[in-house]
């Protein structure tokens, strides 16, 4: 086991992230036309890139480990990539595992600015359909509290539409 093993599965993880980052960005407008069933089919293929990412990183992992275990030292469950630089003599080892990880957090941070705009789209859709509702049903405030049970009043809402039973 190599440094340059590391650097092979941060590579992979650079590309699942980047491959997920598309389907972000094919989300966006999926999200804005409202497609539910491609959305649906979407989220699927984001579903199995993100068990192929969890797969990739436990064998990073075991990789970290073993290079560890290989110089005598006891592994440690989080330890981050800066980190093992520290343990790294080599300065090419050094220069392609940071290369990689820079890499790796410049998609990440890419990704994180994709998935912003698909949440704010979802939750300007949820307003929308919120709106909708309340419109067509009137606004959750009334009779939300209790009433007297000799009251004879009906509790009803009233909305656009008046419809009797």
């Amino acid at each position: 086991m190599s440094v340059y093993d590391i650097v092979q599965h941060l590579e992979t993880l650079d590309q699942l992230h980047f491959n997920l980052i598309e389907l972000g960005k094919q989300k966006k407008q999926i999200i804005i036309d409202n497609n539910i069933e491609e959305l649906s089919k979407i989220m699927n293929q984001e579903s199995t890139l993100l068990k192929q990412i969890t797969e990739v990183d436990a064998k990073r992992i075991k990789v970290v480990e073993n290079i560890l275990k290989q110089k005598g030292m006891q592994p440690t469950p989080n330890l981050t990539i800066t980190e093992l630089t520290r343990f790294i003599i080599d300065p090419e080892e050094q220069k392609a595992l940071k290369a990689a990880q820079n890499k790796l957090l410049s998609t990440m941070d890419e990704m994180k600015q994709v998935n912003k705009l698909n949440q704010q789209l979802i939750e300007q859709s949820l307003s929308y359909i919120n709106v909708t509702l309340e419109t067509v049903l009137g606004t959750a405030d009334e009779n939300v509290t209790y009433q007297n049970p000799l009251e004879n009043k009906h509790a009803s809402r009233k909305g656009i539409f008046d419809i009797k039973g």
